[in-house]
């Protein structure tokens, strides 16, 4: 299925309690002269700011880690260029965390369970926001309703703002423009629109199936 051109598909590959595989997956596109640097410079860079995203704390809210059961174990980085014409993979590369476990004692969540940020563009319609699923939380995240816990709703949304932010800074030459830009792509209208902000609501996911049912309500935070 084509797709729009430059892009390049991340992989923030887990595991968690239990032995099942997690993967967190997003799309940035290539911005600017191949001769800045590749994938694997991306990968490594990458593996350097989900490190921050989990130990560098959110003013006021803490470090994420610690939202994570300690079962959780953060291993690789994967990303993929993507042939526009195909939709298919044409290059790999990876690196590997030196350290990515994650920091809560308390009891794990099944591993169904996900919190959902979604991506906005400032566009609307559908096809202009996206999801990434985050998993492998501790029991620590819920209150009393099973809801997730408001204030880690926000902890979360400025952390993976500030990281789709700092990922545009990975192997960029001093006093040039940024080179990985995070996207929203969609496959339906072969468009892809730079994140702008990223919310996180209080209900859980289960398997990937929205409880619509539920009212909301929603953490935010800007990335630009």
């Amino acid at each position: 299925m084509p797709i729009p051109g430059n892009m390049v598909r991340c992989q923030i590959n887990a595991t968690i309690e239990g032995g099942e595989q997690m993967v967190h997956t997003f799309f940035v596109k290539d911005v600017s002269p191949p001769s800045e640097g590749g994938l694997q410079e991306l990968a490594d860079g990458l593996v350097s700011k989900w490190g921050r995203f989990l130990s560098e704390p959110v003013p006021g809210l803490g470090a994420t880690a610690g939202l994570f059961h300690n079962a959780t174990k953060f291993n690789k980085v994967t990303v993929y260029r993507i042939n526009p014409a195909t939709g298919r993979a044409e290059d790999l590369a990876e690196a590997a965390f030196p350290a990515g476990t994650g920091g809560s004692g308390a009891t794990a969540l099944p591993s169904e369970v996900a919190v959902c940020a979604t991506l906005l563009t400032g566009a609307p319609g559908r096809s202009a926001r996206g999801r990434m699923y985050l998993g492998g939380f501790a029991s620590n995240t819920l209150i009393a309703t099973g809801r997730v816990n408001l204030s880690q709703c926000e902890q979360l949304a400025k952390a993976l703002a500030r990281f789709f932010r700092e990922v545009r800074d990975i192997d960029v030459i001093t006093g040039q423009a940024d080179k990985w830009e995070p996207q929203v792509v969609s496959l339906k209208n072969t468009s892809a629109r730079k994140i702008t902000s990223v919310s996180i609501g209080d209900v859980f996911d289960v398997q990937r199936r929205r409880r619509n049912k539920l009212i909301e309500t929603r953490q935010s935070a800007l990335v630009n």
